[in-house]
């Protein structure tokens, strides 16, 4: 695209005629020739910053936010200026390539927990009813072949765009993402338009970012009322969840989902069985048993969120119903390890205090003799909910191993410090810093009718310390123990 097209009623002054932009970047260490630098008012440092490093990687302009920009670089590229870029990057983006979301029908998922699930659940159904779909979150972009690796719930906006372009050109012809609070307040999602939204639940999470819990929710609650709207699907047992149908557009459809007498796809029983869960639903005056193959009752919500939400894309009640038997677990989300005559370990996402409690109570709901808890917090992120994790770790579970979970730059024992400050009785507590070793010492010390559920990290296959990226996969790592290998 030729730059004058691109910034076409964007900048407020001349733009060149006849250079023809390649890429566009938020990086100046990702620029290649032909690119376009975009220089961003960052809480920390103006893009502008990087701008000379940009040029010497072949940076074809710099387009820039005059916010609080200073002094402009010496630069021999055009150097251009648009007001509000951090906000209007995206659309930039969005132009570049071709309004890829425009040609798709696309699903955000956004809460607390069960983005992820929801949204691969979504995928999975869909798929199974002849839909070529995709889907966009944590474990990266799916278009069929198994997820490309993602560092970000939601990425940036230009590789966004990128993303859903590659959707696009794969024959899409829709696409669920899931939607962070930092996607929302950051303007990642700016200038995309959701046919349909889904609110999972709303607890306590990103406060090293939010400024309050009050504002944290209010974030999440944005993509409620986001423009363009053709429908929201709630949780109707999630009373926050039903109060925020307030924001709720005149004219946008909404539905429940869950276990409420309202709800359209409604749970009337579920019952934890050896295999999964047993679940009797109800959907449009009628009635079904279905076997679902995933661990924890919580899960039943998110099976009727992706439901709900493929309802609304035109899937079939009857083949939803149908496909639900096959339905996989999420990879990191409630995950079991299992070898014949061992403990079975299962391996979950749980990083807040109200997931941490939501999957041990799953577990528990499915009767082993013993449940121990493998779990620590994450370094230089919220401390406020530590001592919360701490103190739900020691009340529901039998046995608790403290261990690391990507400590980044922050003390590891600090970390420690403050999560200990929830527990009634530390002493009783192992406290191992290795978490493979934390892994051994727990499955070791289990029997063949216990469960050890090792939360924190889920799919993660890394483990951050100081700067250091360590390879560490806690699937892996269970296991090697279960089978008798070495972590």
């Amino acid at each position: 695209m030729r730059l004058d097209q691109l910034l076409d009623g964007y900048a407020t002054q001349p733009v060149p005629e006849g250079l023809v932009v390649h890429a566009l970047t938020l990086d100046s260490r990702q620029v290649a020739p032909g690119s376009v630098f975009c220089a961003c008012a960052g809480t920390r440092q103006h893009g502008l910053a990087f701008a000379q490093a940009a040029q010497q990687a072949g940076a074809l302009a710099v387009v820039y936010d005059p916010e609080a920009a200073g002094n402009l670089p010496a630069l021999t590229i055009p150097c251009i200026a648009v007001p509000d870029l951090s906000a209007g990057v995206g659309e930039l983006a969005a132009r570049f390539y071709g309004h890829p979301a425009r040609q798709m029908t696309l699903v955000g998922v956004t809460g607390t927990d069960g983005k992820t699930s929801v949204v691969t659940l979504w995928t999975q159904l869909m798929r199974a009813c002849g839909y070529r779909v995709g889907s966009l979150g944590t474990l990266g972009l799916d278009l069929g072949e198994g997820a490309q690796g993602s560092t970000h719930t939601t990425p940036d906006p230009i590789s966004l765009q990128a993303q859903l372009a590659a959707a696009r050109d794969a024959g899409c012809t829709a696409l669920a993402m899931e939607v962070s609070s930092h996607a929302i307040a950051q303007n990642r999602v700016a200038g995309l338009r959701f046919a349909h939204v889904a609110l999972t639940n709303l607890g306590r999470d990103h406060l090293d970012y939010h400024q309050s819990v009050a504002e944290y929710h209010e974030t999440k609650r944005r993509l409620l009322a986001w423009p363009g709207l053709e429908s929201v699907h709630l949780n109707g047992d999630a009373p926050l969840v039903r109060r925020a149908r307030e924001v709720v557009e005149p004219g946008v459809d909404c539905h429940y989902f869950g276990g409420s007498t309202d709800a359209r796809w409604r749970a009337l029983s579920a019952s934890p069985v050896p295999t999964g869960l047993q679940l009797q639903l109800e959907v449009a005056a009628h009635t079904a048993e279905v076997e679902l193959p995933l661990y924890g009752e919580f899960n039943v919500s998110n099976v009727l969120a992706a439901a709900s939400l493929a309802e609304v894309c035109g899937a079939r009640i009857d083949d939803l119903v149908a496909a639900m038997p096959a339905l996989k677990t999420v990879p990191g989300r409630m995950q079991s390890v299992r070898v014949p005559g061992r403990p079975v370990a299962i391996v979950d996402y749980a990083h807040t205090p109200q997931a941490l409690e939501a999957a041990l109570q799953a577990v528990r709901s499915h009767r082993p003799a013993h449940l121990l808890c493998v779990f620590g917090c994450g370094g230089d992120r919220d401390r406020g909910k530590r001592p919360l994790m701490g103190a739900v770790a020691e009340k529901l579970a039998d046995r608790v191993y403290l261990t690391d979970d990507n400590p980044r730059t922050e003390d590891p024992e600090q970390i420690f410090v403050d999560i200990q400050a929830g527990f009634a009785k530390p002493r009783r507590v192992r406290a191992v810093h290795d978490r493979a070793q934390a892994i051994r010492e727990a499955i070791g010390d289990a029997h063949a009718e216990d469960i050890v559920l090792i939360a924190g990290k889920g799919h993660e296959n890394y483990q951050l310390v100081g700067l250091e990226r360590r390879d560490f996969c806690d699937i892996t790592a269970a296991q090697a123990v279960l089978r008798g290998e070495a972590a």
